[in-house]
Order: C-alpha cells, then sequence, then structure tokens
C-alpha cells in the first residue's frame, strides 16, 4: 500500500504514554539582604547642643560639658564620618571655665533601626583633644579608634532634625545642613 494524499498518516502510536510521577516544588530560600538603613538619618548634620560627662581633672568626679559645631555624615552605605573643627566643649569647676578643643575627623561604620542607632566601630581617626583650664593648656591626647565599639542609642529623627542619647549621659540635638544627603543635595 503507498502513501495517498487522501489519507492522512497517524501522528501518534495507540501506544499510552506514563505520566511522570507528581512531584513537589520545593522553595528556594529567602533573599537575605540586610534591612535598608532609615532615610531620615542619612545626609549631613551640625550639632546644635551636645552634652557629655568627662572625666577633667585625675582626682575629682567626672564634670558635665556642653558644646555645638560638630559635624556628622551618616552615608547610605553604611558609614560616616564626624569633622571636628575647633569643637569646643565647655564646663566650669571652682569657678573656672573649662575648655575641650577637638580637631580632626573619624570614619565610623553604623547600622541603625527606626529607634536606635548602633555605632560598630572606628576605621581611622585623626582627632586630637586639647585640655585648658585657667591655667592655659594641661595636655593633649588623640582619638582612641575603637574598631568593636558596638555602642548603641537611642534616637529620633525627622527631615530637619535628629537626637540621641548615649552612655554616661551624652546627649545631642543635630540640625541637618546643605551637605550630601537624601535631603540635602
Amino acid at each position: 500500500m503507498g502513501i495517498s494524499a487522501d489519507i492522512p498518516e497517524s501522528c501518534c502510536s495507540d501506544e499510552v504514554i506514563p505520566v511522570a510521577g507528581e512531584t513537589t516544588a520545593t522553595p528556594k530560600a529567602a533573599a537575605n539582604r540586610p534591612a535598608a538603613l532609615p532615610m531620615c538619618m542619612i545626609g549631613s548634620w551640625r550639632s546644635v547642643g551636645e552634652f557629655t560627662t568627662v572625666k577633667f581633672y585625675t582626682d575629682q568626679e567626672p564634670m558635665r560639658f556642653s558644646g555645638n559645631g560638630r559635624v556628622l555624615e551618616f552615608r547610605a552605605d553604611g558609614t560616616g564620618m564626624e569633622r571636628h573643627d575647633s569643637f569646643t566643649l565647655t564646663s566650669s569647676f571652682a569657678g573656672r571655665t573649662l575648655r575641650i578643643v577637638s580637631n580632626g575627623t573619624m570614619e565610623f561604620k553604623w547600622s541603625a533601626s527606626d529607634s536606635a542607632v548602633t555605632y560598630i566601630g572606628h576605621t581611622s581617626a585623626t582627632i586630637t583633644f586639647s585640655y585648658y583650664d585657667h591655667r592655659g593648656l594641661r595636655s593633649t591626647q588623640p582619638f582612641e579608634v575603637k574598631p568593636n565599639l558596638n555602642e548603641v542609642d537611642p534616637y529620633t529623627c525627622n527631615s530637619t532634625q535628629f537626637a540621641e542619647a548615649g552612655a554616661n549621659g551624652y546627649s545631642s540635638v543635630w540640625v541637618r545642613t546643605s551637605g550630601p544627603g537624601v535631603y540635602g543635595q
């Protein structure tokens, strides 16, 4: 018998093809990506009020100092910078003014939740502190770099103001500058 154009060829054999067994889908592992840093904090800030406790004299209790004008920058990659341009903290003792004047920069790593900032550690620093009383310069000390700092401070933040508190009575209020950042340039 020959092939005829009038009779279609069979496309399939009459043989039953077995169906594969049931398969179960296996979920992929969840993406392990760190949470984004709070956008509110990203950018440049200048302190308008800082309070801290410092042991100025070795034979006296720690004293409360205040100042303003330090610059802080939080970057979106989890790094930051603190700049001291003749940043001055003042206090008084026995009716006389005490001053701590600092100059230089410090680089750091950070992370944050919506209510606490963690200063993970310092990566480098050129800051020096000069201690003055009524007699003049008493000593100069370099900033101590702490790569494993892990300091956690509660904070509040909005588009124009950042406030934080820390150990030993530290507190600060910062205002946004025109430096780079989410709300800056």
